[in-house]
C-alpha cells in the first residue's frame, strides 16, 4: 500500500473525520483492485485483479465443457450404448451415470457462457468506464474537476467566514455535484458487479455438485476402488477379486497414451502457473486436444511431443471400428473432465473473491464520496487556521495519487480485456 507524506496534522474531530474520508476515497480504496507483478523486462507492473483471480481457468473450463455433448441424444450418437455392452454387464449404471454427468456439465457450461461468462469481461469494462469518469472528474476535466473546485474552497482567504463569497459558493456546489455524480456511478457499478457475483456463485455451487460426480467417475474409470454409487461398497469381478478400473478394462493402450499426454500437459501447465503468477504477461487460451481448453502462455515441446505420440498411438488402431472409436471418445471425455476439475473450485473461489474486491472498490468509493460531500459543505470550518495550508497540500496530493491509481487500473483492465480474446490451437486440432 502506498504511504504518502503526512504533512497535515488533524486536531479537531472534524479534521480527523475529513482526513480519514479523503484517505479512504483516494488512496486505500482504489489500490485494492490492482496487484504488483514482476515485469519480464525488469521492475514491476500492475495487474487487474481478475487477471490474477482465476478468470482464465474458469473460462477454459467453460469452453471445454461446451465441447462435450449437450443432450442425451448427442451423447448416444457419439458413444453408442451398444459399444459398452461388456462394461454394462459388469456395471449396469455406469453408462447412464457417465452420460448424465457429461451432458449435465455441458448444459451448465453452455448456460453459463450464454448468460454470465461475458459479464466477467463486462466487469472490466465497468472498471474502465468508472476510472475514466473518475480521472476526468477528479483532475483532468479542465476547470470543472474536483481538484479545481477544492483549490477555491481551500484558499486561505476563506479562513475568515466573512470572506465567503459567490465564487466560494459556486465552487462548493460544483464540488458537491462532482461527488454526487461519482457516487451514483460507483453505486451503479457495484450493483452490476454484485449481480455477477450472484451468478458466479450459483455456477460454482452447481460445479461443486458436478465435481462430486466427476470424482466418482475418475475413481470408477481410472484410479479405483470401483464402487457402487448408492452404497459405496466395492465391486468384485467374476473371480471375486477387486474390480479393476474400467479404463484399463476398456482399452489399456488408449488409457496409457491419454495418461502420458495428461502428465505432460499438467507439467507444462504447472510451469505456466508459476510463471503467470510471477510476471505481468497476459495468458492465452490454448487447445490441448483430449484435455480441452487450458490457460497457457506457451506450448512446451514436451506437451507437443506427447500430443504427437498420443495421435500416433491412435493411428495404429483401426479407427473404422466403431466400437473402439466410441470407447476412446468416452475415455477422452472422462479424462477431459478429470483434468479440468483439477483445482477448479479454488479457482472459481478466487474469481468470486476478485469480483468481491471490485464490488468493494465501488462500495467504498460511493460511501467515501457521500462522506466527503458532508465535509465539503462545511469545509471552511474543517481545519484550524494554522493547518489550512498543509491541509490543502495534503488533499491535493491524495487526489493526484487517486488519479495515478485510476490510470493504473485503467491500463491493467484494458490489458486484461484484450487478453480475454486470445486463444490458439495446438497442432493436430481438427
Amino acid at each position: 500500500m502506498t504511504v504518502l507524506a503526512d504533512d497535515w496534522t488533524a486536531v479537531t474531530p472534524d479534521e480527523k473525520s475529513s482526513k480519514a474520508a479523503f484517505e479512504k476515497a483516494f488512496v486505500t480504496g482504489p489500490e485494492r483492485v490492482i496487484q504488483d507483478a514482476a515485469n519480464p523486462d525488469g521492475g514491476t507492473k500492475k495487474k487487474f485483479i481478475l487477471q490474477t483471480g482465476g478468470y482464465y481457468d474458469l473460462h477454459t473450463y467453460v469452453m471445454s465443457g461446451m465441447e462435450l455433448p449437450k443432450t442425451n441424444a448427442a451423447f448416444e450418437a457419439k458413444m453408442a450404448k451398444s459399444a459398452f455392452s461388456e462394461l454394462i454387464n459388469i456395471d449396469a449404471e455406469i453408462y447412464d451415470q457417465t452420460r448424465d454427468t457429461i451432458v449435465g456439465i455441458s448444459d451448465s457450461c453452455h448456460g453459463f457462457n450464454d448468460k454470465t461468462l461475458g459479464k466477467l469481461v463486462v466487469a472490466s469494462n465497468a472498471a474502465i468506464s468508472y476510472c475514466k469518469e473518475a480521472i476526468d472528474s477528479l483532475q483532468d476535466e479542465e476547470d470543472i474537476n474536483l481538484k479545481a473546485h477544492l483549490d477555491v474552497l481551500l484558499d486561505e482567504k476563506y479562513k475568515k467566514p466573512e470572506n465567503i463569497d459567490e465564487d466560494y459558493k459556486a465552487a462548493r456546489e460544483s464540488a458537491l455535484a462532482v461527488l454526487d455524480n461519482l457516487k451514483e456511478e460507483a453505486e451503479k457499478k457495484k450493483k452490476e458487479t454484485d449481480q455477477i457475483i450472484l451468478e458466479l456463485t450459483a455456477f460454482k455451487n452447481k460445479t461443486i455438485l458436478d465435481k462430486d460426480m466427476v470424482d466418482f467417475l475418475h475413481k470408477q474409470y481410472e484410479t479405483g476402488p470401483v464402487t457402487t454409487r448408492s452404497t459405496g461398497t466395492e465391486k468384485k469381478d467374476a473371480n471375486g477379486n477387486k474390480q479393476q478400473p474400467y479404463a484399463t478394462f476398456l482399452d489399456a493402450e488408449a488409457t496409457k497414451a491419454l495418461n502420458d499426454y495428461n502428465d505432460a500437459v499438467t507439467k507444462s501447465k504447472k510451469e505456466w502457473d508459476k510463471w503467470v503468477r510471477a510476471t505481468a504477461i497476459a495468458a492465452t487460451t490454448a487447445w490441448f486436444g483430449p484435455l480441452g481448453w487450458i490457460a497457457m502462455g506457451i506450448e512446451t515441446d514436451e506437451a507437443i511431443k506427447a500430443r504427437a505420440a498420443y495421435e500416433a498411438q491412435e493411428s495404429k488402431k483401426n479407427e473404422s471400428q466403431s466400437k473402439r472409436a466410441d470407447i476412446v471418445k468416452l475415455l477422452k471425455h472422462v479424462k477431459l473432465l478429470t483434468f479440468q476439475f483439477n483445482e477448479l473450485i479454488p479457482k472459481m473461489s478466487s474469481a468470486i473473491e476478485a469480483m468481491g474486491e471490485l464490488s468493494m472498490l465501488f462500495s467504498t468509493q460511493a460511501e467515501s464520496y457521500e462522506t466527503l460531500g458532508t465535509h465539503i459543505k462545511n469545509i471552511a470550518k474543517g481545519a484550524k487556521a494554522e493547518s489550512w495550508r498543509t491541509r490543502k497540500a495534503w488533499i491535493s496530493k491524495r487526489i493526484e495519487k487517486a488519479v495515478g491509481t485510476f490510470k493504473e487500473i485503467l491500463q491493467a483492465a484494458e490489458e486484461f480485456r484484450a487478453s480475454t480474446n486470445l486463444q490458439k490451437k495446438m497442432p493436430g486440432k481438427a
